[in-house]
């Protein structure tokens, strides 16, 4: 199985993304949820709109390595519609990126989670990775390395700043936009405040 997907290359924005999902898995997650619920949780790699969805609350997870005036990127007009749900969430780190040994790569990250994990979870946790572009087992091309610099969560209302389906003209879809962070202000939030452990 593992031997038919074998990416062993990301660009920076994809190794960035899978990064911000992993990160945001160990340091908010793993206290309140078990490996196997984590894992069904997760909905990134399977193509859904947001990166986490659990009952009726979803988070999107972004990074962005801009310096200022920082700005992330929304890769589709449903990506931050929260019609259906109680609650949908924001969580941006803001990253640096390095090519030398400081900081953490994608396969440190993904060694320090797999080390809690039994192998029934691991394997499962693989084939989310794999999804997700990464095999854990080939080597990445291009192996970049980050440390998290900020971390912001918001909530999305009727008034962030956002396009939706219920805002684009009759025949217009496909959309990628920038939203600039200093906009979202208004909308930050202390996340363990907000949310503490939902029901799966």
């Amino acid at each position: 199985f593992f031997d038919k997907y074998r990416p062993n290359s990301m660009s920076l924005d994809k190794q960035k993304g899978l990064f911000g999902e992993l990160y945001f898995i160990k340091k908010y997650l793993l206290t309140k949820y078990t490996i196997d619920e984590i894992i069904q949780i997760w909905k990134g790699p399977e193509g859904s709109h947001h990166d986490f969805e659990f009952n009726r609350i979803a988070i999107e997870i972004k990074t962005t390595s801009n310096k200022e005036h920082k700005k992330f990127l929304i890769s589709s007009e449903k990506q931050l519609d929260n019609l259906g749900l109680d609650n949908l969430y924001l969580c941006l780190f803001s990253l640096n990126v390095h090519e030398n040994e400081i900081g953490s790569s994608l396969i440190d990250l993904v060694n320090n989670l797999i080390d809690v994990m039994s192998i029934s979870d691991k394997f499962n946790f693989e084939i989310k990775l794999l999804k997700a572009g990464f095999n854990i087992h080939v080597s990445l091309d291009n192996m970049f390395r980050f440390t998290v610099s900020d971390n912001q969560f918001f909530e999305i209302t009727s008034d962030f700043p956002k396009i939706t389906n219920r805002n684009i003209p009759s025949g217009v879809g496909d959309l990628k936009y920038s939203v600039v962070v200093s906009a979202c202000q208004p909308f930050r939030i202390e996340f363990n405040n907000k949310i503490g452990r939902a029901h799966v």
